[in-house]
């Protein structure tokens, strides 16, 4: 191993020891949890924003397996599955799916579940949607994963053995958005833990709660009229707890609707490369390879993502809901 790998191990832990050692020396302690960052991020709209659900007018399946700072020991991984599509109630045609999310970081482990339904109208070329996701977040904290250097000082201390507690527990979670959807582009806002929900690690007064996130999707879609093979699918995405914000500025280039070749920049985190196909059955499969480009390249290159998304139809009172654009494949 090379001297500077050694040095980046070590800022590492010591930075890992620090953050121990800070929650342990503190009787009430309270922290909050950042949402999983996403680079596929317009293809998994129904995970950030529940007005999403039934936009393409299609089955839609959709998996997403990204790992983060791989370099790192316990570095992020987040699985992503989402199903949607549209069903009829009253007389009305509606958009409805299940998003489940599992992120994985270190200690922690959350789960989220949740049923998504969107009330859908027509709205100029285009369509309009209001959407709303009840479901449960369910936290699991290992403690047994703390590891300090064994001495008078830390077996004694009080601190170390509430945080050496394990716990499992789940609490119920919301996130309302909207979105709007035409042939040449499209628009979201939505908010995730509408209601911040805090979850009890043990019960000595230590809790961790799901700070609330907003986020803001756009896209357009430019058809090159001295290149028809061609289409440009410009996108920003941004997201935001009130403390912490991100923003994504990516272009999409398909070649005959088939092969996608894309670029995004994450503003002082990551330079992301986009790479997929679309297949005759309706199945569409990428990556996406992010290039840190923070401090954070000290430690690790960087992370990758793997996307999955499978589209079929089906027909509602012979009405088909399909928009070409970013989203639909």
């Amino acid at each position: 191993m090379q001297i500077e790998d050694v040095n980046n191990v070590l800022k590492y832990k010591i930075l890992k020891l620090c953050m121990i050692l800070v929650l342990l020396s503190v009787n009430f302690s309270i922290f909050s949890q950042m949402d999983p960052q996403y680079s596929a991020n317009m293809f998994n709209w129904l995970a950030i924003n529940p007005a999403a659900a039934g936009v393409s007018g299609q089955i839609d399946v959709t998996g997403i397996v990204r790992q983060q700072w791989v370099e790192f020991p316990d570095h992020p991984q987040t699985n992503v599955f989402g199903i949607d599509g549209r069903f009829k109630l009253i007389g009305k045609t509606d958009g409805a799916g299940i998003s489940i999310v599992d992120d994985n970081l270190g200690l922690i482990n959350l789960l989220t579940m949740s049923v998504n339904y969107s009330y859908r109208k027509k709205l100029f070329d285009g369509e309009f949607a209001i959407g709303i996701s009840p479901g449960v977040s369910n936290l699991k904290w290992d403690g047994s994963k703390i590891k300090l250097v064994e001495s008078d000082y830390h077996n004694n201390f009080g601190g170390y053995d509430l945080l050496k507690t394990s716990t499992n527990i789940s609490v119920f979670d919301m996130g309302l958005g909207t979105f709007y959807q035409s042939a040449k582009g499209y628009a979201g806002i939505s908010v995730k833990h509408l209601f911040s929900p805090t979850l009890a690690l043990n019960d000595q007064d230590v809790y961790l709660f799901l700070q609330r996130h907003m986020y803001i999707t756009a896209g357009y879609n430019i058809d090159l009229k001295n290149h028809p093979d061609y289409q440009l699918t410009p996108s920003v995405f941004y997201k935001t707890d009130g403390i912490i914000s991100q923003i994504d500025a990516n272009c999409n280039v398909w070649y005959k609707d088939k092969f996608l070749g894309g670029l995004t920049y994450r503003l002082q985190d990551a330079v992301v490369f986009l790479a997929g196909m679309k297949m005759k059955s309706g199945l569409m499969a990428g990556v996406a390879v992010d290039v840190t480009t923070s401090k954070m390249n000290y430690g690790t290159w960087g992370g990758f993502e793997l996307f999955l998304n499978y589209k079929f139809d089906i027909e509602l009172d012979k009405q088909r809901y399909k928009y070409k654009s970013i989203r639909i494949l």
